[in-house]
Parts: C-alpha cells; sequence; structure tokens
C-alpha cells in the first residue's frame, strides 16, 4: 500500500485512534492517536495497531461506531461463502472488504460506515446480519456470538465480555510472528478502496427495522419493579386498601395497552402471578385486621380489581381510515406508545425515531404519515419542537390523540390545561404569538409559519404580521408578538 491508500483506508474506516499491540497479543492502555506515519509502520509490519471501533474513548455522551467488524478465529474460508450470501441478501456486498488472519483459518469482514451511526444500531445491525448467515447455514454458523470463534464489534454493553474495543485491521499479527495480511473484496477480487461506500445510517437503521419489524415496548418502570422485588406489608400503609389500589391500576394499564378481550385479562392475570411469586410476605395476616386471606391470591381467584375497572370508562381510539394506510400506522403507532408508557393521550411528547421503532418505517416516511394524520383529523400537533442547537437543547415534537368521539377542539382544550404544553411554550415560545393558548386548535399552516426562522421575518415584516393575521384569532396578540421577535 502507498501513501495515497493509507489516506484512503484512514477516511473510509473513520480512523482517528487506537492501541499498540503488546508482547503477548493484548492492547493494553488507553487508545491514543493514530498518526500518518504509525498508520505506515502498522502495514508494513513493523508495529501492530489496534482501531477504536467507536468514541467511546473521547468520552462522548453519544457513542458513536466508526466501523464494523466480523472477527471470524475459526473455519473462516468455509464460513465466508455464507457470509457473502447474507450480505448479498442485504444488498451489502460491495460495501465492504475483506482482510487475513493470523492463520490460514481466520479473517475478518470489515463493513465501513458514515460516520456519526450509534454503536447500538450498529450492533444490532451485526446480529441481523449473524442471524441471516445462521439462517443460511446453522451447522457453520452458530445464532450468537462466541468468543475465539466469531465476535461481533462494536459489541452491545450488555453483550460484551473482555474486549480492549479495538480491532486489528491489516499489518500482521507480531506476538505471533504473522505474515503481512492483505485486502481483497468479498467475492476475493483485487480491493479497491476509492470504489467501496460506506454503509449510511439509513440503511443500517432501516434494514433493522424490516427485519426487526416492530418494536415491542416492556412495561413500565413500576410493574418492571414489581415483579421483580415483589410487595411487602410495609410498603403499604394502608394495608390491603393500598394494593387493591395497585391492582386497579395494573388493570386500567391493561385494559388501555391490550384493548379489551382474553388478551388482557390474561396479561394482567400473568402480571399478578409475576408478583405473588416473590412477594412471600403478604401470605402472613395483613397488619391492620390480621385478614389471613392473601390479597394477590384471592384477585386471581375473584377478580374484583378488574372488574370495578371494566365498569368504567376508559379512552379509546377512533377508528382510522384505510385509505391513508401511513397515518394510520403512525396514528396506532402513537396509541401504542400512550398506552405503554402510561401518557395522557391528549398531551404527550414522541420522537420520529421512536414511532419508526414501532411501526418499522424511515424517519422520513413517519415525518410524512404524521402530517397526513394531523391533517384528517387523528393528531393534533400541539409544539412543533425543536432541533439541538449551541447549549440549547433539543425538544421532541407534541401531540394529543383524537379519540372516539372527540373533536381537535376538545382535544386542544384538554391539552392546555397540562402542565407539560405549559411547560413547553415557556422553554420554547411560538414566534409571532405571545399567548399560544388563545389560540384554536393550531393547524399545520400555522406551524409552517411559526417555523420561519427570524431572517425571513425581518426579510419582509409587513407579510409576516399579515400571514399572522390571518391565522391567529387575536390579531393584536399575534401583532405584537412578531413585533417582540423581529424587534420592530
Amino acid at each position: 500500500m502507498n501513501r495515497e491508500e493509507y489516506d484512503k483506508f484512514r477516511i473510509l474506516l473513520n480512523i482517528f485512534d487506537g492501541k499498540r499491540q503488546s508482547e503477548n497479543g493484548g492492547y493494553p492502555g488507553y487508545p491514543g492517536v493514530i498518526t500518518d506515519v504509525d498508520l505506515a509502520r502498522h502495514f508494513e509490519g513493523q508495529i501492530a495497531l489496534g482501531f477504536c471501533v467507536d468514541t467511546s474513548s473521547l468520552n462522548t455522551q453519544r457513542i458513536t461506531a466508526r466501523f464494523a467488524a466480523i472477527d471470524i478465529d475459526q473455519l473462516f474460508a468455509e464460513r465466508l461463502p455464507i457470509f457473502e450470501e447474507a450480505f448479498a441478501a442485504l444488498k451489502l456486498e460491495r460495501r465492504c472488504f475483506i482482510t487475513g488472519g493470523s492463520a490460514p483459518t481466520k479473517g475478518k469482514i470489515i463493513l465501513p460506515l458514515i460516520d456519526g451511526i450509534a454503536r447500538d444500531r450498529v450492533a444490532d445491525f451485526l446480529l441481523w446480519i449473524l442471524k441471516t448467515a445462521h439462517g443460511i447455514s446453522p451447522r457453520l454458523i452458530p445464532d450468537s456470538p462466541r468468543n475465539g470463534d466469531l465476535e461481533l464489534y462494536p459489541r452491545i454493553p450488555r453483550h460484551e465480555t473482555d474486549s480492549a474495543g479495538v480491532v486489528r485491521i491489516g499489518g500482521r499479527n507480531i506476538a505471533r510472528g504473522g505474515d503481512l495480511e492483505s485486502f481483497a473484496m468479498l467475492d476475493g477480487s483485487p480491493i479497491d478502496f476509492s470504489a467501496i461506500e460506506s454503509c449510511s445510517r439509513n440503511r443500517v437503521v432501516c434494514t433493522v427495522r424490516k427485519l426487526r419489524g416492530p418494536a415491542e415496548l416492556p412495561h413500565p418502570v413500576r410493574i418492571r419493579e414489581a415483579t421483580n422485588k415483589g410487595y411487602s406489608w410495609d410498603k403499604f400503609t394502608t394495608g390491603v386498601r393500598g394494593i387493591f389500589c395497585q391492582l386497579m391500576s395494573f388493570a386500567y394499564y391493561c385494559r388501555r395497552r391490550y384493548k379489551a378481550g382474553e388478551d388482557a385479562l390474561s396479561n394482567y392475570r400473568a402480571i399478578i402471578e409475576a408478583i405473588v411469586r416473590v412477594s412471600p410476605d403478604l401470605d402472613n395476616p395483613s397488619p391492620k385486621y390480621k385478614d389471613q386471606r392473601n390479597p394477590l391470591k384471592r384477585e386471581l381467584e375473584e377478580l374484583n380489581a378488574w372488574g370495578c375497572v371494566q365498569r368504567e370508562a376508559i379512552w379509546n381510539p377512533k377508528v382510522a381510515s384505510k385509505r391513508i394506510p401511513g397515518a394510520k400506522r403512525v396514528y396506532e403507532a402513537l396509541c401504542y406508545l400512550v398506552a405503554c408508557r402510561e401518557l395522557d393521550p391528549h398531551c404527550f411528547a414522541a420522537t420520529y425515531e421512536n414511532v419508526a421503532d414501532f411501526t418499522g418505517l424511515s424517519k422520513r416516511a413517519v415525518q410524512k404519515a404524521s402530517r397526513t394524520a394531523v391533517k384528517h383529523g387523528l393528531v393534533v400537533l400541539l409544539h412543533p419542537g425543536r432541533s439541538r442547537g449551541k447549549k440549547r437543547r433539543g425538544l421532541s415534537a407534541m401531540y394529543g390523540l383524537i379519540g372516539a368521539g372527540e373533536t381537535r377542539t376538545h382535544v386542544w382544550q384538554c391539552a392546555c390545561r397540562s402542565k407539560r404544553l405549559q411547560e413547553r411554550f415557556r422553554e420554547a415560545p411560538v414566534v409571532g404569538c405571545s399567548d399560544p393558548f388563545a389560540l384554536e386548535p393550531p393547524t399545520l399552516e400555522f406551524w409552517d409559519l411559526v417555523r420561519m426562522n427570524v431572517r425571513q421575518v425581518q426579510a419582509s415584516k409587513a407579510w409576516a404580521l399579515r400571514e399572522a393575521e390571518r391565522i391567529v384569532v387575536d390579531k393584536s396578540k399575534a401583532e405584537a408578538g412578531f413585533k417582540n421577535a423581529v424587534g420592530v
């Protein structure tokens, strides 16, 4: 490799820092910056460098992956055709390359990435590639990574064992006296680093969503804690009454998440049975009235709390038209999010990425479908949020769901009474409107006007005031708000 190829290699894999291999084959110490001289010595075989696969060494708040690697320590020649078929199925065969290992039975598959993809996303992506290869040949490819056999980089922290967080690519294994390792395309053809296109974030995220399907949210924290730690009489000062109130809240949750029917009841029973297994103290008499009956076991037999909840009305979503499948899908995903996290359906915040995970769609598709849902009266956009800036945190959009028998005006009035929306308008004021609560339900046209930056408003103040008067109900307040915003 010449100097020009070194530069292409560094740019392609986002090489910045790494560790030097020790005599025993490990990579001790803290990562250091890799210079051009270090890279040249590495490929000449004078030293061996392990390149950092993510940005965890930089102590950044958001850890991203630099590149991805599949390290095969056994049966490389036999396994390579299987992975070639798996990458071809995902249309990634021209986006990766291979390199040899310290022995003929070893090798690596390297997948270059666009800089800035979250490490956990890439780790999930590699797991799905491994799952695809396992489906092709279960005999040769394991269903999960194994140290000393087949390893994936970057690793999800919960799956990580002993790892230095670096991967040696090219050069030679000095500790084992190996030869210089060559590069090739996945099919064995000569490599051209300039012809390899890095895998984009959209390809990684969308492929995982397509293969995985819609994500499923776990139970809320309070239910998970109850099923893990259990209940005791000391926790409930009101005795049986306090436990009965908890059971009613569980019943409400199951009704909202699983709708009516046997599915909701079976999940409700499963939650109580899990709590019973870790709550032996409730078999003792109650502290106040010395009742010998376990309140949880009694609920499983009599379903008293469940029966009380069945007589109460709960919020129900409206039936969305099948003519707008994207908007219908997003609306149902938002309803699912609200039910699983026990949010107020008339005022809550959600990101496009969260909704995309629940629907299996891309963020761009979710953004378009959300606007369609607002236009067709399924959702009210309460606040559009804002992007993250310098010394300013980003804010996700806030929505209100229009349920069965509800109107846009009703949802807006309910949202205006929410403290969360009041705090949002204080933190992110509406440019051009000093009192957003005096509005009718805001429309997409109104929020499109608000999104105009201050420069656009300053360029044509009269037009901005005229548009504000057309959309905003209180014209005097709108005029004052715009004057304050543009410094008239």
